[in-house]
């Protein structure tokens, strides 16, 4: 049961990144993120649990990429973008910078 537990939120996280009658890309920090804070070991875990929780952790760092992009359509989200747990300030610093510089470059494009 507990197994299932750890687990449940993967399946929520891909249903929710696998969508497509809607967009996501603003989802994808945010769940990277909630499974992060999902996978990190608490007083109670056994020690198996434990052990599946630091697995899925290296492998979710492994295969799960989040580039500058997903962090510049998370900060457009009005319902996100003032959540500053959501990603590193260094993070936060490049997104901004890159959207300020697509803004530019579409400036430069009208002109």
């Amino acid at each position: 049961m507990q197994v299932i537990s750890v687990l449940k939120p993967f399946d929520a996280a891909t249903k929710v990144l696998s969508t497509d009658k809607s967009p996501s890309i603003h989802l994808v920090v945010p769940t990277k993120h909630r499974l992060e804070q999902h996978l990190m070991p608490v007083a109670s875990d056994s020690e198996i649990i434990r052990q599946l929780k630091g697995h899925l952790s290296s492998q979710l760092e492994k295969y799960f990429h989040v580039c500058d992009l997903h962090y510049v359509a998370t900060l457009l989200d009005l319902r996100l973008k003032d959540q500053p747990d959501l990603m590193p300030a260094g993070c936060r610093e490049s997104a901004m910078a890159l959207l300020r510089q697509m803004m530019a470059d579409i400036s430069n494009e009208v002109l």
